[in-house]
């Protein structure tokens, strides 16, 4: 269920963006930046990192300063940062020499450089909060610099890192009101990414949202990714099996929820009136340390805010018990599902 970046996660109601459709992963991704990767990509991230440890780190801060102040070159480190994170590949050092390179040289960021880093930040959901707090005072100096594709990539990255203390000080809903007064400027992409954010901000600060032209065109895209919404073929194989499980024969595949913001996978009523959202979760949901990626822990917590239990499979791990015969393949959802 997943809209939101531009994947299946969330199929978005659409996956990603979906949150994205299933909430998507698109909604997780930034502007141009995201997808997480395979194993292939996986090492391609592991070959960069470790080839430039904190020497190469250092330079991307370096890099910052060349040809110097803001309208010199674009600093490394954000792209650096960014192309690891897209290809979902984590590693935590070098992520921390990145940063530490990167910090004397913030005021250097240009609008692109700071949604970049962000949303890089957020991807695998790593967080110095010194940094962040040093990254978004820069930020709201050039608020009023950042092109649509760079709010809606901030936006995203702030909900999904579910930090309310730097909406509070960013204020980028009330950057986007003041930006525009319509959806023209935004891709449908950064528009599922807004309506990601929305319906966070409304989590925790239910009268906060967008501009009802903007949110109405951010919900339209955002259900146009949900309408695309289809079962896989390993769904169905989960589903089967859910289905014969004590108090789970009304299972439904790609259920919409009551607003009909998201598409659930699987959704199961248990006897005792507990809502289970079970999200067959493929490699792209997964970054390369086998956790899940910013889009999807953002779409498993709105769901949850919706009181659904989120119940992860992964795709891979079920191929596993599935080759095993019918009794493996019955006892793990079983087990996931605590019956």
């Amino acid at each position: 269920m997943q809209p939101a970046p531009p994947g299946d996660g969330m199929k978005a109601a659409p996956d990603g963006g979906a949150a994205s459709s299933r909430r998507g992963k698109e909604g997780a991704a930034p502007a141009r930046p995201y997808r997480s990767g395979n194993e292939k990509t996986s090492r391609a991230g592991e070959a960069a990192s470790s080839q430039c440890g904190k020497e190469g780190a250092a330079r991307a801060g370096d890099a910052a300063s060349s040809r110097g102040g803001k309208e010199g070159a674009a600093p490394a480190g954000p792209y650096m940062a960014w192309a690891l994170a897209k290809l979902g590949h984590v590693d935590a050092d070098f992520m921390d020499e990145l940063v530490g390179a990167a910090t004397p040289h913030l005021d250097s960021f240009n609008p692109q450089n700071l949604a970049n880093m962000v949303w890089a930040l957020a991807t695998p959901s790593q967080v110095d909060a010194d940094f962040m707090g040093k990254l978004l005072q820069v930020a709201k100096r050039q608020l009023g610099s950042f092109n649509p594709q760079g709010l809606a990539n901030m936006a995203w990255a702030l909900a999904a890192l579910d930090d309310q203390n730097t909406v509070s000080v960013l204020r980028v809903d009330a950057l986007i009101e003041h930006n525009t007064a319509s959806a023209g400027g935004f891709t449908p992409e950064a528009r599922r990414q807004l309506f990601q954010f929305s319906l966070w901000l409304k989590t925790w600060q239910p009268s906060s949202t967008l501009p009802p032209r903007l949110l109405a065109d951010c919900q339209r895209a955002w259900l146009g990714e949900v309408s695309k919404t289809t079962e896989s073929r390993t769904q169905e194989q989960v589903l089967r099996v859910i289905r014969q499980l004590p108090g789970c024969s009304d299972a439904i595949s790609e259920h919409k929820t009551d607003d009909g913001l998201f598409s659930i996978g699987i959704a199961v009523t248990l006897p005792g009136g507990q809502k289970l959202a079970v999200e067959v979760d493929g490699p792209h949901h997964f970054l390369s340390n086998r956790q899940p990626d910013g889009a999807t822990i953002m779409r498993n917590r709105l769901l949850e805010a919706d009181c659904w239990r989120v119940v992860s499979v992964p795709a891979t791990e079920w191929d596993g018990h599935y080759a095993k015969g019918e009794q493996a393949a019955r006892n793990y959802p079983a087990g996931k599902l605590g019956l």
